[in-house]
């Protein structure tokens, strides 16, 4: 059970890491032009400066890697957990030798006659 909050928290670390600089490195591609990540930000066109814009995409690219494989096997555990609990259950399921017998009220016994009262006659 520990494990299983575990590799939920490694789907949302890893998501967040591809997600911040993903859209980043697919603009840039798009576009030529590289937003540096220092304080003044600089920009690295293609044009002007084609080796040291290939050298930074793929070196940005490269940090993508391990995020894209600790998000695979994340979720490949949590398909695994999730098919492991259903084949548990079944098995569960088709242990039991016989089903729940449903309850059976005994029979009301009729209600006895009333008493007479010997004053009233």
């Amino acid at each position: 059970m520990l494990f299983d909050f575990a590799a939920i928290g490694a789907v949302i670390a890893s998501l967040f890491l591809i997600l911040r600089t993903g859209p980043g490195l697919l603009r840039a591609r798009a576009t030529g032009v590289l937003i540096g990540k220092g304080h003044a930000r600089p920009r690295i066109e293609r044009s002007l400066e084609p080796e040291r814009f290939d050298s930074l995409w793929s070196q940005r690219a490269r940090t993508l890697i391990a995020p894209a494989v600790v998000l695979a096997c994340a979720v490949v555990f949590l398909l695994l957990e999730v098919w492991a609990y259903s084949v548990m259950n079944a098995r569960r399921q088709a242990s039991r030798p016989y089903p729940a017998a449903p309850v059976v009220q005994a029979p009301a016994t009729p209600a006895p006659p009333p008493l007479e009262n010997p004053a009233a006659r």
